[in-house]
């Protein structure tokens, strides 16, 4: 049966019904642990009786108190309205200052199904006559009518809410509550406010002629003075598209996209001529370095040390010609490497524990700065941060001095001029560890700044001398040893210019997993790449997922096991996982019947799964395990390339190939129903594709998005029950509208039917779940299902509620 596959329908720009759809081609993820938030002090009130809020919600972490959407309400948490989720039931409430309830709403439905996208909208108009107009609630383009017991109670007619007024609005945030108990959790995408007027879910959405599935719609009608529609998809995340000018401020924990090419960077460019987007390959000749320094000349005449990192010599004389190139002398052994690299394919290894390996350059006047400005810049690749370790000593702690030296344990530098420690890369948090990182220290004037990655992360005050013509140079270790662990790239040193005088941009070939804005989105369309749309994740409703799940659902934070939303049948897929902590099975490939509590090496295991040792295993003994690749480590890129019609699945570390196994028959046989992408002990991040991957693909290989998902449906199968309130997650590809389920009857017949919301089951856009211990869910007993009818495809699926 084919469920996933990439001969998908694509039509025109949308494989969801036409090129003339409207496309939302970004979201902004939010997540409850770094305190995510936007937020916006209206300059003065809107219409306080009459508003609309719409917007999209793919869920992240599931069942907290609460977690707002748009609120307002004050420090104390009272005084406003709150628009959120209260334990997974849509809440919306207004309290007064003493923290009572002065009109409150709460839906019968919980909305846990973290799949796919919900589309809500809350309107407002108090001047209503009948109470039941005055607050409307749509969801997926369907008016809310079933309420929580002893809701709603309805704000009275002509009532000023206290809402739209100039107060602190929050997106994510409760108001001005400062507690992460509020904070929402999950994606929001195409956010518009509309201030003075009460719209229907027909404004922002409709339903698709083809398909059946509620699909957004631009909204082409005016805002108010306060309104606003919030698209995320610039550099600045609070920017309103309405045209009102009504932008919000984003936390600084919210990131946007960090790819920048040499061509768009505009400080740590190679010092070789190269080409490709990111530096990868070296040309002849030697970049200009024409940015304005100094007295008169380009940066490049001021340089006085340059290594490139394709070779162990200088070669600034190349550069500032009419210079004579510096003797590097080796201590111990120091060499290129292909291992890591920033440009050219190559680097400087300095990974040896060894405490002579290091270069020593002699003494010179070059090194002596005066009162001077100067620069020293290089590309840092922390291997590990244990100890102290040394980048820069020229005098050690002498008067005069210069030493850029680690905090202990600490991938983060103390800049020492004269003994003394005048900047703390500490106060600006740790550099991530496997990761390439740009330095920079520059003396402007009397103001020396520590620059990383271009941002100013510490500066103070000197106007000494400093540096010393009299004694070495040493690059990699300090007088007293503590060398650094890990590789450099691109070092160079200039003399009587400050090369970087305020914040600039690095090249960055890799989207940062920690980027907040991706293309997770309702729609999916062509992006002339792998195709975009609503994306697989972790899912937390998964009744083997026990890890902690946070970043949208697609970082685990605790060692244990994980399930991706989507099962895979055929086609070729590719996935990416960054390795959190090493200690497990990072990457993991299982069956729908793996038991709970099982790990790929215990006995009658369903999984196949890649140890941080290289060992893969399948079973219990040594007769279910065999060493087919090379350990890992944190910060190593594992992926995936599965090929579920050949029966094939390559696996790699840091884009190399490491092994390819054949699940077609024989010792790997398994997969016949399915497979989940998965993880067993062990933790890290996943990538499916919505952010650029680490690594190109290879060729065919997609992303796990709806714009490649087949549509064929699965409308029969068996589960085993566990009598557990978190029973079976079963996978149709599609959503279901009836359900039968039988112990007895293989299929079930007509008298087998369950109710949702009723019988613990409930429906999901890409099958349903089992939820509590009932006559479908007894230990090991095994159940026979069918789907007489389906509400759709999950292509074309909106995510489900459940009472």
């Amino acid at each position: 049966m084919a469920i996933l596959n990439n001969t998908g329908i694509r039509m025109g720009a949308s494989g969801a019904g036409g090129g003339d759809a409207y496309q939302i081609e970004k979201s902004l993820r939010f997540n409850d642990d770094d305190s995510d938030y936007l937020s916006k002090t209206l300059s003065s009130s809107g219409n306080t009786e009459t508003y609309t809020i719409s917007l999209w919600v793919k869920r992240g972490n599931l069942g907290k108190s609460y977690q707002s959407f748009l609120s307002n309400p004050d420090s104390s948490g009272y005084d406003g309205v709150y628009f959120g989720f209260a334990s997974d039931y849509l809440n919306i409430k207004e309290l007064n200052s003493g923290g009572g309830q002065v009109w409150a709403w709460q839906s019968a439905a919980r909305f846990r199904d973290a799949s796919a996208w919900y589309h809500i909208v809350a309107a407002v108009d108090t001047t209503q006559n009948n109470d039941y107009d005055r607050l409307k609630v749509y969801v997926n383009g369907v008016q809310v009518t079933d309420f929580y017991s002893g809701y709603p109670s309805y704000p009275t007619e002509d009532f000023v809410t206290n809402f739209n007024n100039d107060t602190l609005h929050a997106i994510s945030k409760l108001g001005s509550v400062a507690s992460t108990t509020y904070f929402f959790d999950g994606y929001l995408a195409e956010v518009n406010f509309i201030d003075g007027e009460q719209l229907t879910a027909s404004n922002f959405g409709k339903t698709n002629a083809t398909t059946g599935q509620w699909i957004p719609k631009e909204y082409t009608g005016s805002y108010g003075t306060n309104g606003f529609h919030l698209k995320f998809d610039g550099t600045d995340l609070g920017e309103d598209s309405s045209g009102q000018g009504n932008d919000w401020t984003a936390s600084t924990t919210l990131t946007v996209s960090q790819l920048t090419t040499v061509g768009t960077a505009t400080g740590g460019l190679p010092i070789h001529n190269t080409s490709g987007d990111y530096g990868g390959t070296k040309e002849s000749g030697y970049r200009e370095d024409n940015t304005p320094g100094g007295s008169g000349g380009n940066v490049e005449d001021y340089l006085v040390l340059a290594i490139p990192g394709d070779t162990t010599t200088d070669v600034h004389a190349s550069i500032n010609t009419g210079s004579s190139a510096k003797t590097l002398s080796t201590s111990g052994t120091v060499s290129t490497s292909t291992a890591k690299s920033k440009f050219y394919g190559t680097s400087i290894d300095m990974t040896s524990a060894t405490a002579a390996d290091h270069w020593t350059v002699a003494a010179s006047s070059d090194f002596d700065f005066g009162t001077g400005d100067y620069t020293i810049e290089w590309w840092h690749y922390w291997d590990d941060d244990t100890g102290y370790q040394s980048i820069v000593d020229c005098g050690y702690v002498n008067s005069n001095a210069i030493l850029l030296q680690t905090a202990l344990g600490n991938a983060a530098w103390n800049v020492w001029i004269s003994g003394v420690v005048v900047i703390q890369e500490t106060l600006a948090g740790n550099a991530n560890l496997q990761e390439w990182t740009h330095y920079a220290l520059v003396r402007n004037g009397t103001t020396l700044t520590l620059y990383r990655n271009g941002v100013d992360i510490g500066n103070t005050t000197s106007s000494g001398s400093t540096g010393l013509s009299g004694t070495d140079f040493k690059i990699g270790a300090s007088a007293f040893a503590h060398k650094i662990l890990g590789y450099i790239q691109d070092f160079r040193v200039y003399k009587g210019v400050a090369k970087y005088t305020s914040a600039f941009s690095v090249v960055n070939p890799t989207e940062s997993l920690e980027a907040d804005v991706s293309t997770d989105t309702p729609t999916t369309f062509d992006d002339e790449g792998n195709g975009t749309g609503n994306y697989a994740t972790l899912n937390p409703l998964h009744h083997l997922t026990a890890a902690t799940l946070t970043q949208g659902n697609l970082t685990t934070t605790s060692s244990a096991a994980a399930l991706s939303t989507f099962l895979l049948t055929s086609g070729k897929w590719y996935v990416e996982h960054t390795v959190g902590a090493s200690a497990g099975y990072n990457l993991c490939f299982s069956q729908p019947d793996h038991e709970a509590g099982n790990t790929p090496s215990g006995v009658d295991s369903k999984t196949i799964g890649y140890y941080t040792t290289g060992t893969f295993y399948w079973g219990s003994g040594a007769s279910y395990q065999s060493a087919l690749a090379s350990s890992y480590t944190t910060g190593d890129v594992l992926a995936a390339a599965i090929d579920m019609d050949s029966s094939t699945i390559k696996v790699y570390k840091n884009n190399t190939l490491e092994t390819t196994i054949d699940f077609s028959a024989g010792t790997y046989h398994r997969f016949t129903d399915g497979m989940y992408i998965s993880q067993f002990t062990g933790y890290g991040t996943w990538n499916f594709g919505a952010r650029p991957f680490a690594y190109t693909p290879p060729t065919d290989y997609l992303a796990l998005n709806t714009y490649n998902l087949d549509d064929t449906e699965i409308t029969s199968g068996e589960y085993e029950g566990n009598a557990a309130a978190d029973g079976p997650v079963i996978w149709m590809n599609a959503t279901p509208a009836t359900l039968r389920i039988s112990s007895t009857n293989d299929p079930p017949v007509e008298g087998d039917e369950v109710t949702f919301d009723s019988d613990d089951v409930d429906p999901l856009a890409g099958g349903f779940k089992i939820r509590t211990s009932s006559t479908n869910n007894d230990s090991g007993t095994t159940y026979y299902w069918s789907a007489p009818t389906t509400e759709s495809a999950f292509k074309y699926a909106n995510a489900q509620s459940n009472e």
